[in-house]
């Protein structure tokens, strides 16, 4: 409510959650009617935030804010915010109140400049190309 100018893009996994959405459906909640890849918004919003990690991460990654809610520890998420990618795991509702606000009220102050740090990771697809050439499968 306090963030009216703001849209809600939702991308809902089943039928059941589409259909519960909708029904308290505002002109500010957009629910795509076709598959949307996540990378492709990501660059444009203020703040991601998931049920789940994988959304999260891929959007810390790139520097864009993520809030993820998942109930259990998922430590992918926990590792890249000690790098200082723009990510935060709460279970709490009282505490995700706080941190939509604080992230809404300035998105761009929590928005990370990445591209260096992605340079200096290792690619995935060299490591397996490594692993495949030194068990001689290639």
């Amino acid at each position: 409510e306090n963030f009216k100018d703001h849209k809600v893009i939702v991308l809902a996994r089943y039928r059941e959650q589409k259909k519960f959405i909708e029904k308290g459906k505002s002109d500010r909640i957009i629910i795509p009617r076709e598959t949307v890849l996540g990378l492709d918004l990501y660059k444009g919003a203020d703040l991601v935030i998931t049920g789940g990690e994988t959304m999260a991460l891929e959007s810390s990654l790139l520097g864009i804010p993520a809030l993820t809610y998942f109930p259990m520890i998922l430590h992918p998420s926990f590792f890249l915010r000690s790098l200082g990618f723009p990510i935060e795991h709460e279970t709490r509702l009282d505490r995700i109140k706080e941190i939509i606000s604080k992230i809404l009220l300035n998105p761009d102050d929590f928005k990370v400049d990445t591209e260096s740090w992605l340079n200096e990771f290792e690619k995935p697809s060299d490591k397996i190309l490594e692993i495949l050439e030194k068990d001689g499968q290639l």
